[in-house]
């Protein structure tokens, strides 16, 4: 497409525009649009209840997106966008309409409030092999979402939409430099959310950052990175960051029992250096009934160097027998670290290690630093689980609590959950030093008692210094465990039997006694950031959990609602975690 003096020519084929302008007669147009030196970036607005007849100034804006469509946009372009915008097909970008990193092409919104683009059962962004992208301060629904008109789908529950919100694509076989998503809302697609897709080999994106968003009822997940699985080299999409990000009650699509991991919040494939961070994900995979596998709120796979910190997954869910976690290093992971993250309430694991059949090898991964409470609910998970062949991985300073579980939903095996829970005899080289491990009885007849450590036979894994409580009506009973080559119940907190199944700022009394110094070993967290919800922050943790005095403070800022869900205690899984029970020699 080309601009010519507020006149839309498009161009693509290039040829084929030139020679309808040709048999016109309009030789001072075709001259028109010869190439001319390079030019001052430009602005357009758009506003979707201006009157027609704009000319896309700020004073005369064009009131229809098709008009953006046609627009062939140059690096430092802004796109201006303001109310409501009902449209048959979303606004898409080609390789014509790329930027760069220092000059990208901008869609965005103006005036008081974001401007929504309500898709229908189209996609509501589409960017295709094309870089030096922002889209930012925007609202994004399909018609899955009340905003798109109800929630349209079939009698199972799968949305009539059967397409991206926002996506970015790339199939030409190289990188694609400088995405950058910022405080947007999408809600209501058939698909994801927010996704970075490659296809052909090492087809992908550089250097993308999706910040500050909201990605909520959509079924196959919130936000998604993937690329080809077999010609990538896990490394489609590189330098990959995922921040203050919101992503619940993306249900998974129901009635495909062959339809792999739907419904997840954050997920993470085919990339080579990566964080999620400061992030929350909730209620998530609660449709997803496959045989082959569920959901997982935050979670990588098929990748290198991923970093997972300071985030919180609660209340994730399964229709059938898999997953339901709340983290997850999965199918080829390496070389990665999940820490200071809080888990709870899920039906899965709380950190689940899993290496599915053909997934390249999965090693030299750390767990540390994180807190699991009350997971499992569902399918006798445990907080931290393991799966398949798991090579060189350590899971350290992380702190456990599992409760009784509902009989009714186990699996027809009737497992039951555990703390540490290995599901098959594959070799695990997994280390498990300096963990706290704290079990709960409930001894009734429609709940069924967690076991501390079930490893189903496999080989390879290790036990040092860690702790292990049991806690009963009876009072509290420290296991020293023939597994663990150095448990010692010395020096620990006093204990409390009546803190059972509360939240774990009442579990005080399990960490270690200030007098105990900290191992030199340790690796210490990173300043915690919180937000308790709108309008409420935390400056500090109390001393009597062993937090760090200050605790800098971030707002998660979602357009247009702001997150209502509590990050308080993430604040206390870091602080656990800088206050484990320490290795003696």
């Amino acid at each position: 497409m080309h601009r010519v003096r507020g006149i839309l020519v498009r161009l693509a084929p290039r040829a084929r525009a030139l020679t309808a302008i040709a048999a016109s007669g309009a030789a001072t147009l075709l001259a028109a649009i010869q190439p001319s030196p390079a030019r001052a970036a430009d602005n357009f607005y758009f506003n979707a209840t201006a009157p027609a007849g704009g000319n896309g100034s700020q004073s005369r804006p064009w009131n229809s997106l098709s008009i953006a469509n046609a627009l062939d946009l140059d690096a430092g372009d802004h796109v201006y966008l303001q109310g409501k915008f009902n449209v048959p097909v979303g606004l898409s970008l080609t390789s014509q309409d790329a930027g760069t990193a220092k000059n990208p092409v901008v869609i965005t919104s103006y005036g008081k409030s974001p401007a929504t683009i309500n898709a229908g059962d189209s996609f509501g962004l589409k960017a295709t092999n094309v870089g030096g992208i922002d889209v930012s301060n925007l609202r994004v629904v399909g018609s899955g979402h009340a905003d798109g008109g109800g929630s349209s789908h079939d009698a199972s529950g799968l949305y009539s939409n059967q397409n991206d919100g926002i996506g970015f694509y790339a199939d030409q076989g190289v990188k694609q430099n400088h995405i950058r998503i910022d405080k947007v809302y999408v809600a209501g697609f058939g698909q994801n959310g927010i996704t970075i897709h490659g296809e052909n080999g090492k087809s992908g994106f550089n250097d993308v950052r999706i910040t500050n968003s909201v990605a909520e009822y959509n079924q196959r997940a919130g936000v998604n990175a993937d690329g080809d699985f077999k010609g990538s080299g896990k490394s489609a999409h590189t330098n990959v960051y995922v921040g203050n990000v919101r992503a619940n009650n993306n249900t998974g699509r129901p009635n495909r029992p062959n339809e792999n991991n739907t419904g997840s919040g954050i997920i993470l494939g085919q990339v080579n250096g990566a964080t999620i961070e400061n992030s929350v994900a909730y209620a998530n995979g609660t449709a997803c009934a496959s045989t082959q596998g569920g959901a997982v709120g935050i979670w990588a796979w098929d990748a290198n160097k991923v970093v997972i910190q300071n985030n919180e997954s609660y209340k994730n869910g399964t229709a059938g027998d898999h997953d339901g976690g709340g983290f997850d290093l999965d199918g080829g992971v390496t070389n990665s670290v999940m820490q200071n993250n809080y888990s709870h309430d899920n039906d899965g694991a709380g950190y689940l290690l899993a290496q599915f059949g053909g997934a390249k090898p999965f090693g030299k991964n750390i767990v540390r630093n994180n807190v699991s409470e009350n997971d499992g609910r569902k399918n006798g998970y445990g907080g931290i689980h393991a799966f398949g062949r798991i090579g060189d991985t350590e899971v350290s300073n992380n702190t456990v609590i599992m409760n009784p579980a509902d009989k009714s939903q186990l699996r027809a095996d009737g497992e039951a959950p555990a703390a540490v829970k290995f599901r098959d005899g594959s070799t695990k080289n997994i280390t498990f030093k300096d963990n706290l491990f704290v079990i709960t009885d409930a001894n009734g007849k429609s709940t069924i008692d967690p076991d501390m450590v079930d490893l189903s036979g496999a080989a390879g894994a290790r036990f040092d210094g860690n702790a292990f409580w049991h806690l009963s009506d009876s009072g509290k009973k420290f296991l020293d465990l023939a597994i663990d080559s150095d448990a010692d119940a010395s020096a620990d907190g006093a204990g409390d039997a009546t803190a059972a199944g509360k939240r774990l700022s009442t579990l005080a009394a399990y960490l270690l006694n200030s007098a105990d110094d900290h191992d030199s070993k340790m690796i210490e967290p990173n300043p915690v950031k919180l937000k308790e919800g709108p309008g409420k922050v935390v400056s500090k943790v109390g001393d009597d959990v062993g937090g760090p005095a200050d605790v800098s403070v971030v707002s998660i800022t979602a357009i247009p609602e702001p997150t209502t869900a509590s990050l308080v205690a993430l604040g206390v899984a870091a602080a656990l975690g800088s206050r484990r029970r320490r290795h003696r020699p």
